[in-house]
């Protein structure tokens, strides 16, 4: 059985098989030796795996609760987490995710900052995109 690498995450990890993106790019590098398999759903987070944009404590709380459970599970698995991207505030205004009479970004780089920090805090072996 060829060993696999999971990408499980929301709609970033979803689209990263897009030409260009870096799922698909894993996925050539890789293209004899490992299956890549994307696990990644639009609209998903922490809580489903435990809403968007659940407050930062949670997300903490949700992280080490899926990495343990990843652990126990395949003690001999290598987990890599990758942190939030930075956001792009102009674009969210120009194409907010529902109705924002408020005029301001439903994300911003300093939320997204936030959680970024909660992942570097609660685990070791991160990819930072900051």
């Amino acid at each position: 059985m060829r060993p696999k690498i999971y990408l499980f995450g929301d709609s970033i990890t979803e689209e990263s098989f897009r030409d260009g993106g870096w799922g698909a790019s894993l996925a050539n590098l890789f293209s004899r030796t490992v299956d890549v398999v994307l696990r990644g759903y639009s609209g998903y987070n922490s809580r489903y795996a435990a809403f968007q944009q659940v407050p930062v404590d949670e997300y903490k709380q949700n992280l080490h609760s899926i990495v343990s459970s990843l652990k126990k599970r395949w003690p001999k698995a290598l987990i890599l987490l990758i942190t939030p991207p930075p956001i792009d505030e102009d674009e969210r205004l120009r194409h907010p995710y529902a109705e924002n009479p408020s005029g301001l970004p439903e994300r911003t780089n300093e939320a997204a900052c936030a959680f970024a920090k909660a992942v570097l805090k609660l685990l070791g072996n991160v990819e930072s995109l900051w």
